[in-house]
């Protein structure tokens, strides 16, 4: 895309969750310390969020930081296939959008005998008795996100974002970071096509009107 004419080592907003550009915004920290709380504890371990909050990327840099301690399932078929490792490592059952997870599945995982984490939208809540939240980012956690993405990946200032900028991004996407990575992706296409040199407001305004 625009990496070889910016300088940039990789794509700073990818689609794909990607562990090594785990934000610690103030909702990410306190999810990731529930997650880490649950894996300590056994049991047990629910995540909601909207989509695009960030719900498998901070999975997957606690994942990242279990390395070699852990045995992943992806479905409740694998989970009880699933033997101990040679290592000693624990097992552990991800389920994503369980919020959809049909009755019976619901009586399967009581009686699987391995950790559990699963993960959904916000109704999940209305099924189990106690879960962590991820919600959107504040507006000053915004800015920090772009930059930390960025910076990740080489960026040292150009091209510059305008302060009024951030907050505009922020404003459109509803500190969603899904949505933030699909329109920085837009602003920095745009400004390497066009060679504009720095993300403003007017500019901004003018690419999604």
């Amino acid at each position: 895309m625009f990496e070889p004419f910016s300088g940039l080592s990789g794509h700073p907003f990818a689609p794909s969750p990607d562990p090594a550009f785990y934000f610690p915004s103030r909702a990410h920290e306190h999810v990731y310390r529930r997650l880490q709380h649950g894996w300590h504890q056994g049991g047990l371990t629910v995540l909601t969020g909207d989509a695009g909050t960030g719900k498998t990327t901070t999975i997957e840099a606690l994942l990242r930081h279990l390395e070699g301690t852990v045995t992943v399932a992806r479905t409740i078929a694998q989970a009880l296939d699933l033997g101990t490792a040679a290592t000693g490592a624990r097992r552990l059952l991800i389920l994503d959008d369980a919020h959809a997870l049909p009755p019976h599945a619901w009586r399967d995982l009581h009686r699987l005998p391995l950790q559990t984490f699963l993960v959904g939208r916000p109704e999940l809540r209305h099924r189990v008795r106690t879960s962590c939240h991820l919600g959107p980012l504040e507006r000053d956690e915004t800015r920090r996100y772009i930059e930390h993405r960025l910076k990740h990946v080489g960026w040292k200032g150009d091209p510059p974002f305008d302060e009024d900028a951030f907050a505009l991004i922020h404003s459109c996407t509803g500190g969603i970071p899904r949505h933030i990575n699909q329109l920085c992706t837009r602003i920095l296409t745009a400004v390497f096509v066009t060679e504009q040199g720095r993300v403003g407001a007017a500019a901004l305004k003018r690419l999604i009107s």
